[in-house]
């Protein structure tokens, strides 16, 4: 069990890692010099939004993983019933939102955003959208057994669950200056 979850800690730190390593490529730096300050700006802001949404979605699909592992070895017979109501809507949820966290990887290369900036601008704010409602999904249900309803207490999950909407805040902020500086 501690080796799957090192290798899925490893996998989650691999992907957004490789897709930074190609956008840092010589070709693509200068795609990005060729951008103005402010479009620079809003593109970092977007970029590091993307970032941010494949790693809670990567870390979402490892903590699947390792519940339905738990479900299925507990030997518990109501275990059938916890896979129907609790793995598969999470499942379904971390499949939106693997799609989500795909789509603005993609349009985040320098060469494809200053290509197609507008429709680029324009998925950042819907998939910062969509992001808001997903997470606010994955979040319900990682995260099901902490109580933090007690205001007298301070629960350190609490910040893990707020920080997660800081990525859709990213690309709805850079889709949306992307726009308006696209539009001066």
């Amino acid at each position: 069990m501690i080796l799957l979850i090192l290798l899925a800690c490893l996998f989650a730190v691999i992907v957004p890692v490789y897709h930074v390593r190609k956008i840092l490529s010589e070709n693509e730096r200068k795609n990005i010099n060729q951008m103005n300050v402010n479009q620079r700006k809003a593109y970092y802001t977007a970029l590091i939004g993307a970032l941010m949404l494949g790693f809670i979605v990567i870390v979402s699909i490892i903590i699947l993983i390792i519940n339905g592992y738990q479900v299925i070895t507990s030997g518990s017979q109501g275990a059938g019933y916890l896979l129907a109501f609790l793995i598969f809507p999470l499942a379904i949820a971390v499949i939106i939102g693997g799609a989500n966290a795909y789509l603005p990887l993609m349009y985040s290369m320098p060469t494809v955003f200053i290509q197609k900036q507008r429709f680029a601008n324009i998925l950042f704010i819907i998939t910062g959208m969509i992001g808001f409602l997903t997470v606010s999904v994955l979040g319900a249900f990682l995260f099901i057994n902490v109580d933090l309803l007690d205001a007298d207490k301070f629960h350190p999950i609490s910040l893990l669950i707020y920080s997660v909407y800081i990525a859709p805040l990213l690309l709805l902020i850079g889709g949306i200056s992307g726009l308006v500086i696209r539009g001066k």
